[in-house]
């Protein structure tokens, strides 16, 4: 039997939706106080959700005009891509156990040999390939009536 993948205290659909949802970005500090309100978790969970999702470039950073030590977070334009599409959550879980920087230790031996191999950010455009590919190769593996699944945003308590 297959071991649960583990808890998530940070929805990282519900999180980068939020970013989505600011017009102008929002700083990482207020970023990672709304997380930390909305999931009820610490500051450190808070603030590893953030860096996975701009380790994975789903976040781009931007620098105030007036202020060059204030940044702010905006969502690029892959990470619209995974946001609108149903298997987006899953995308995102995987990201999660690539770019934590709070690792199991399994999940930690993982990380360093893709690290020193050069092929952390392949194995997720790999998968971003698979999961969100073209629309022909969707629409022919998903059933009549539309996608396989869908994705009801909200914490997720393992």
């Amino acid at each position: 039997m297959a071991r649960p993948y583990g808890q998530e205290k940070i929805d990282l659909w519900v999180a980068l939706a939020l970013v989505a949802s600011s017009d102008q970005g929002i700083g990482s500090g207020a970023l990672a106080a709304r997380l930390m309100g909305l999931f009820a978790c610490t500051e450190r969970t808070a603030k590893d959700a953030v860096a996975i999702l701009r380790r994975a470039r789903y976040l781009e950073p931007h620098t105030d005009t007036r202020d060059a030590r204030r940044r702010s977070y905006r969502v690029s334009e892959r990470g619209r891509i995974v946001l609108a599409h149903p298997y987006g959550w899953l995308l995102l879980r995987f990201a999660r156990k690539l770019f934590t920087g709070c690792p199991s230790r399994r999940g930690s031996h993982w990380q360093h040999a893709l690290t020193t191999s050069g092929a952390l950010d392949s194995q997720l455009q790999r998968l971003e390939q698979r999961l969100l590919g073209t629309p022909q190769s969707r629409a022919s593996s998903d059933p009549p009536g539309g996608s396989r699944a869908t994705h009801t945003p909200g914490p997720v308590d393992g």
